[in-house]
């Protein structure tokens, strides 16, 4: 069913949407970036032109811009985004300068400099290429931020075979668990989004916050498998324990099945 419409803008000029309210897994996605995105640095020169170069080339700019470019520049990300679908160079500039440091610095704390700056460069290419029919549900950043995620758990489990480690969710010796209908939206969808992010910042690897995430989505295991270097049936591994991390967690009386338990009663 459609917005109602004053729940729903319109970049103006461009066909790139933005809806608002947003999807559960959007805010809960807004509520980690909140929490755990370092302070911002500028990204190293090399990468930013390294980046500019293949943006360019995906989406080759059409004029010279008209607007001033860099850090002069005032539009919103999602105007910005539009109009480097319509080949204003410029505009992907200021995008790049805006987040490709807090990208990189995050990317950090899981990996090595240079597969860090590798993987902040591809959840920007993948950006760039979606850039003229994308519809997004919230913030910009907060969509780099959820391609990010997953490009660092790609090219962490890369690292991993490069080093000869055991992957970090190898399902050997584990008793497969029972499918169930949407379990993550029966644990997350009548609590807070920041009190869901945190619990997940707590308790859950960067895997099975991404897991939970697509779940809270409707995306079907094989989907899952492949956007996380995954197997279906360590996806179902993945979300079982997750789940059941996050129940103990966010466990409070009103969740407690006992008579005598919760509300009272």
């Amino acid at each position: 069913m459609p917005a109602p419409a004053a729940a729903r803008t319109h970049a103006p000029t461009t066909g790139l949407r933005w809806y608002v309210p947003m999807s559960t897994a959007a805010l809960i996605r807004e509520s980690l970036l909140a929490q755990s995105v370092p302070a911002p640095s500028p990204a190293p020169l090399a990468l930013q032109h390294r980046l500019y170069r293949a943006a360019i080339a995906i989406v080759p700019p059409t004029a010279a811009p008209l607007r001033a470019v860099g850090s002069e520049r005032m539009e919103s990300d999602e105007a910005l985004l539009a109009a480097f679908a319509h080949g204003d160079a410029g505009a992907f500039e200021t995008l790049m300068q805006r987040h490709l440091g807090w990208m990189v610095a995050w990317a950090r704390r899981d990996l090595p400099g240079p597969d860090a700056e590798d993987a902040a460069q591809e959840a920007f290419l993948a950006l760039v290429r979606k850039a003229a029919g994308l519809q997004l549900q919230g913030r910009l950043r907060g969509y780099l931020f959820g391609l990010l995620r997953i490009e660092v758990l790609r090219a962490r489990r890369s690292l991993q075979r490069r080093q000869g480690e055991p992957l970090d969710d190898d399902a050997a010796g584990t008793e497969l668990p029972a499918e169930e209908p949407s379990p993550a939206m029966k644990v997350l969808a009548r609590r807070a989004h920041d009190e869901v992010a945190a619990a997940m910042l707590r308790v859950c690897t960067l895997r099975e916050q991404e897991v939970l995430l697509f779940d809270l989505e409707d995306v079907d295991n094989k989907v899952i498998a492949a956007a996380l270097d995954m197997t279906e049936v360590n996806v179902r591994v993945v979300r079982h324990r997750a789940i059941a991390k996050l129940r103990k967690a966010l466990a409070s009386p009103a969740d407690d099945p006992r008579p005598g338990h919760g509300h009272g009663r």
